[in-house]
This record gives C-alpha cells, structure tokens and sequence, in this order.
C-alpha cells in the first residue's frame, strides 16, 4: 500500500516543479503562491495516508486460507481470516472463520475444504503486534487465554503460524514464543514445509476477492 502513496507523492511534487518551470514567468505571484499551497496541501494528504499505512498490523484485510505441505501450497479455502487494528494503538481484532465440525465428527455431504455458509468462527482481541518481527499476541475472547500467531513474507506470498500456546498472561505467552523459536519449533526459514509448531507448515493467506 505503501508505494503506490509514495508513488502519488512523487507525481505530485514533479508536476508542481514541472508547473513552476513552465510559468516562471508567466504567472503572478499570487497564482505561483497558491499553486505552491494546493501542493503542500496535497503532500500533507499523502503524509496522512502514508501514516495511516504505517500505524497499523501489515497484514490487516481479509483473507482465504489454505494449508501447505512439503514446500506446496493448496488453493482449497480451509478457513477465512480477518484481521484488523485501531489506528495508533497495538489493538485490534482476529477474526477466524473456521470449517463446520461435521469434518471431524462426521456426517459432511460436501468435500473436506469447500465452501460452507456456516462456518463456525474464532474470535480473539489482539493485544500486541509488532510489524518487524512478524508476529503478534491475542487474547481468546472465550476463554481469556493469550497465544501467538507470526507471519512471514515470501516471494510475494504471506504465510501464517497460529502458535495455540494458550497461556494465562501475556508475558507467559511471550515467554513460550520465545522458548519455541529457540528450539526451532517455530521458524520462518521454511514456512512452506515446517515450522510451525514442530514439523508443521505454515498456511498459506490470500486476499478474498
């Protein structure tokens, strides 16, 4: 989102320095101090937007989910994510639509992954995100237990861990992060094949249409 604004920002200055070299001398002062102002104006908007961007998660919108495996990742939606957060603030929501149970426990007349109206969802509060590290720290908004989730970047594609630590504070949550990574039981190095608690590949997130 990020360069396109910053793309803007650009066009706009080099039209205005194009504008002020054409009508150097053909225009008042009073237009060249108002064509100067419109710019400035229009710089700050891009700031703003720009700002915006920046104070929240990198990965707010929403999302279909799908499984990897063995370096290969699906296309079958297996549950759809929304996640977004307050401007200026570490808060926000994950919101995760999950498959009916009838997958686990029987009795499903459509195939394992295909789309269903009633998906039975997970609501949680993030409490914590940090964009350069990648990860972020929620709240079960039922059972008021905190867990973490990271993601990783790669060749364009975004790719998510759901750690499931479940613990009763934050700081213990952070605590089993990091005791996880250490032990490379969670890592990003390869997301598409493991690393997400244990042997496990991460998921693969693309934008819902």
């Amino acid at each position: 989102m990020k360069k396109p604004i910053q793309l803007v920002l650009a066009m706009l200055l080099l039209t205005f320095a194009i504008q002020c070299s054409q009508d150097d001398n053909k225009v008042s002062k009073s237009t060249s101090d108002g064509n100067l102002l419109l710019a400035l104006v229009q710089a700050q908007e891009v700031n703003r937007l720009l700002n915006r961007e920046s104070s929240q998660i990198e990965i707010r919108g929403a999302w279909n989910q799908s499984s990897c495996s063995s370096g290969t990742c699906g296309t079958t939606v297996s549950a759809k994510v929304y996640i977004d957060t307050d401007l200026g603030s570490q808060t926000g929501f994950f919101y995760q639509e999950n498959p009916p149970t009838c997958f686990t426990g029987g009795g499903c007349t459509t195939a394992n992954g295909a789309q269903f109206s009633s998906f039975f969802p997970a609501n949680y509060s993030i409490v914590e995100y940090d964009n350069t590290a990648r990860e972020l720290f929620y709240q079960n908004r039922s059972s008021k237990k905190f867990a973490a989730f990271v993601w990783v970047i790669q060749d364009g594609e975004t790719l998510i861990c759901d750690v499931f630590n479940a613990k009763d504070t934050l700081a213990e949550a952070k605590t089993d992060l990091r005791s996880r990574q250490s032990a490379n039981t969670v890592s990003t190095s390869s997301p598409k094949s493991r690393g997400c608690n244990g042997n496990f590949a991460f998921n693969i997130i693309r934008k819902q249409e």
